[in-house]
């Protein structure tokens, strides 16, 4: 937005009797070698997401379907879960199970099934196509980051700041030595 205000303004002062043209000028310029690094950059990106191959299969929409995800299940932690509640939903995800379900609240049932029934999906489609039965990794990578929402939502009940290692280790990221 900024740099569309940018071509705005430029596009007003050149209008103006009084302009500076060498200033005017300056300002395009400058506009133009950003305009040229930006386009660069997504020329860049693009190939990047090309050479990565998901443009051309379905991964980009399980990609994207894993993002939504996330970021719902980071909200039933970060919103909505009483601690009790995200207890449940954490060792529902931990067993994996579709009956496990019973025992959670009516919106939480709803996003599990949602997280369940896509992975699923998704992992058989890995099957089917890769001949590789990722389930376990999968499964285990949800469980952790699910146990770190939780940690996180204890940690923002009990009102605690935990420190920069606490966060890292949280996350499964070694210190490197670092001391507080």
């Amino acid at each position: 937005m900024l740099r569309l205000e940018a071509r705005w303004q430029i596009e007003a002062y050149s209008k103006r009797a009084d302009a500076n043209q060498v200033l005017l000028e300056f300002a395009k310029l400058d506009y133009n070698m950003v305009q040229q690094t930006l386009q660069r950059d997504l020329n860049d990106t693009s190939r990047w997401w090309k050479d990565m191959g998901v443009a051309q299969n379905n991964l980009r929409k399980g990609l994207t379907k894993v993002c939504a995800l996330i970021t719902t299940v980071d909200d039933v932690y970060d919103v909505y879960g009483t601690l009790d509640e995200l207890e449940l939903f954490t060792s529902a995800v931990e067993r994996w199970d579709v009956n496990s379900v019973e025992i959670l609240p009516d919106y939480m049932k709803l996003c599990f099934l949602a997280l369940y029934n896509t992975v699923n999906e998704n992992l058989y489609d890995t099957l089917k196509e890769q001949g590789v039965n990722v389930l376990p990794y999968v499964t285990k990578a949800w469980s952790d980051m699910c146990k770190a929402f939780l940690k996180e939502a204890e940690w923002c009940h009990n009102k605690y700041t935990p420190t920069f290692e606490e966060y890292l280790a949280m996350h499964g990221y070694q210190c490197l030595g670092w001391s507080s």
